[in-house]
Formats: C-alpha cells, sequence, structure tokens
C-alpha cells in the first residue's frame, strides 16, 4: 500500500510539472505569435509603400514622355535609361 501512495506522489509531481511545461509552452507561443503578426504587419505596410512608389514612378515617366515630346534632350534621356517614346496622333485617355 506504501509503494502506491510514492506511485500517486510520484503521479501528481509529474503531472505538475507537465502543467508548468505547459503553461511555459504556451506563453512562448504567445511571444512568437506576437512577433509574427508584426512582422506581416511590416510586409503588408512595404508592399503598399511599393505599390505606390510603382504607380508615382509610372506617372512621372508617363509625365516625362509627355514633355518629351517637345524636348529632344529629355527623349534621348528617357531613351538612355529604356524608355521608348512614340508619338500618336491620337490623345490618351487616363
Amino acid at each position: 500500500m506504501q509503494y502506491l501512495t510514492k506511485l500517486n506522489a510520484l503521479l501528481g509531481i509529474t503531472a505538475v510539472a507537465l502543467v508548468v511545461m505547459l503553461i511555459l509552452q504556451n506563453n512562448a507561443n504567445k511571444a512568437l505569435q506576437s512577433e509574427s503578426q508584426q512582422q506581416v504587419l511590416e510586409i503588408r505596410s512595404g508592399q503598399q509603400t511599393q505599390q505606390v512608389t510603382g504607380q508615382v514612378a509610372a506617372n512621372i515617366i508617363r509625365d516625362l514622355a509627355q514633355l518629351s515630346i517637345a524636348n529632344e534632350n529629355l527623349r534621348d534621356l528617357l531613351a538612355k535609361h529604356g524608355f521608348q517614346v512614340t508619338l500618336n496622333n491620337q490623345p490618351q485617355s487616363r
């Protein structure tokens, strides 16, 4: 009968130790989840900035191309950087 008491005590201690380990693991997981959420927010912010930058760059290039119609030096500069400006007689809609 005494061995059952010792066994019960050992099982109780094991259960308490497992509960403590579970609590510690849960806290570590919460910290990782919080860090992961912060990274997701930073990535989304970067993507939004990249989209805006791309839109602004496209608008600037479009305006420069429009100005280059009357300015051959500007047209040459655009061509130097890989932008081919073609002249159309038809107005383009925005």
